[in-house]
């Protein structure tokens, strides 16, 4: 039979999200969707490669690239590609990781040949990390799982027991798959089995892999198994856990309801627009969607919910004619948002027909028609906003202000001459010269002699 196994190296460049005390990641500063190679070897190769149906591989890390304050080694994490679809592949159970120091850089040549036993039994080869010394560290199972969002396409592997890590020794990481059986999915769109992000490495021997069948007897010829050395093997992008891993899990306390006017007319058509911002328990913003956000309201006209993709939710909540007070509260995966006490976070907006708190400034209510949306997309409809037609001619002194959800200025003008393209013009404006995402933003439009104010939405 031919012999088949892997060998990989990794280099690490720099992190993702987290800071050097909680996790390291290898070859990357952040993983994006689309933009590195798939390979489905190593750490775990579920492919039935040959016909085996059980795989194995040791991965040598070196000390100068695993970089934490923290000795005590409590998982890790790959990405799962390639954020086409949401996917759910088959549990792959008896899984098993095990962990050594070494003060060696790199397998030698015939570290395969060491650790496959190859002999006069060339059929009857086993793993057993235990005789070389190795310590457990994870024995059960994993849910591999994709999706259209980077972040929730990492899949951790939390240790049964934690690793005491010297800091100044190598690592040998040994993967060790006795699922016996593949594992599918059978989801249109979907990979049948699980393809890790990797990157070229082309330099060093890593990593030794290869596969076998648990079941068959030993001295049996049909047992299968093999391995192989390739020079320039694709690597999984692996990252190493040190800290609490909480910091990646959406936090219902720092989380929060915003609400661009908490005081509405109550006509039954005057609106606001409700954002919910997600963070992480690490305090750090969730930068991607996907995730399931509901808002509930006592009262008013709720609006589609749009998902910016960026961890941010909104919603346009429109009045009614009958005055009183909407509670407005928002759960995320099925948990409502709550304060440090562990109460439910409200925000609560007034529809009133009282003018003085309707125009507290003094800013009369919008006289003209002004319209509410564009969608810059270069169709050649609507990719610019014109408020009013003729503006330079009926309002020739006029100026706009464009304001996002957080109240910062993104846009400006003076005169506005029906020519914006939803790119912020802002200095200190981190998407200055850059399309504003979509959703909703607050304007206030002077003609000279009156001001007017709104909500403006882009769509592309």
């Amino acid at each position: 039979m031919k012999k088949k196994c892997v060998t990989i190296c990794f280099l690490m460049i720099g992190f993702l999200s987290f800071s050097q005390k909680d996790s390291s990641i290898y070859n990357e500063d952040r993983i994006d969707c689309g933009n590195k190679s798939l390979q489905n070897l190593a750490p775990f190769d579920y492919s039935a490669t040959g016909g085996a149906v059980n795989s194995w591989s040791k991965v040598l890390y070196l000390s100068e690239h695993i970089k934490s304050d923290k000795k005590k080694l409590k998982g890790l994490a790959f990405y799962i590609g390639d954020c086409s679809a949401d996917c759910v592949f088959k549990t792959a159970k008896n899984q098993k990781i095990y962990i050594k120091e070494v003060d060696y850089a790199q397998f030698e040549i015939d570290e395969i040949e060491k650790i496959a036993g190859y002999g006069e039994k060339k059929y009857s080869y086993e793993p057993n990390p235990e005789k070389e010394g190795y310590v457990l560290v994870f024995d059960g199972k994993i849910d591999w799982k994709r999706s259209t969002a980077i972040e929730k396409s990492r899949v951790v592997i939390k240790f049964n027991k934690e690793f005491e890590y010297s800091g100044n020794k190598n690592l040998i990481v040994y993967y060790l798959n006795e699922n016996n059986d593949v594992i599918r999915t059978s989801v249109e769109g979907c990979d049948k089995t699980p393809k890790f992000y990797s990157y070229r490495e082309v330099k060093r021997r890593c990593v030794a892999s290869g596969v076998f069948d648990k079941d068959t007897p030993r001295d049996s010829k049909y047992r299968k198994r093999g391995s192989n050395i390739e020079d320039k093997p694709y690597v999984p992008i692996t990252e190493f856990i040190f800290g609490d891993f909480e910091y990646n899990k959406i936090s219902q306390k720092k989380s929060t309801i915003e609400v661009s006017r908490d005081v509405i007319k109550a006509d039954g058509l005057d609106y606001t627009v409700v954002t919910v911002r997600l963070f992480y328990e690490s305090g750090k913003k969730v930068a991607n969607g996907s995730d399931a956000v509901e808002i509930e309201v006592t009262k008013g006209t709720k609006g589609t919910m749009i998902d910016n993709q960026d961890g941010t939710y909104t919603m346009y909540l429109t009045s009614t004619e009958k005055q009183g007070d909407a509670i407005i509260s928002a759960k995320v995966n099925g948990k409502y948002l709550v304060d440090e006490d562990g109460r439910q976070k409200t925000v609560t907006v007034n529809f009133t027909l009282d003018e003085e708190l309707l125009n507290p400034e003094g800013i009369k209510p919008n006289r003209i028609k002004i319209n509410r949306g564009f969608s810059p997309n270069k169709d050649g409809k609507n990719d610019v906003w014109v408020i009013v037609q003729d503006i330079e001619t009926y309002f020739p002194e006029n100026t706009l202000q464009v304001f996002d959800t957080s109240g910062q200025l993104v846009y400006k003008a003076s005169p506005y001459k029906n020519d914006w393209n939803g790119e912020s013009n802002v200095g200190g404006v981190l998407l200055k010269g850059k399309k504003l995402p979509v959703g909703a933003y607050l304007y206030l439009f002077d003609t000279g002699k009156k001001r007017y104010k709104g909500f403006v939405y882009i769509n592309y």
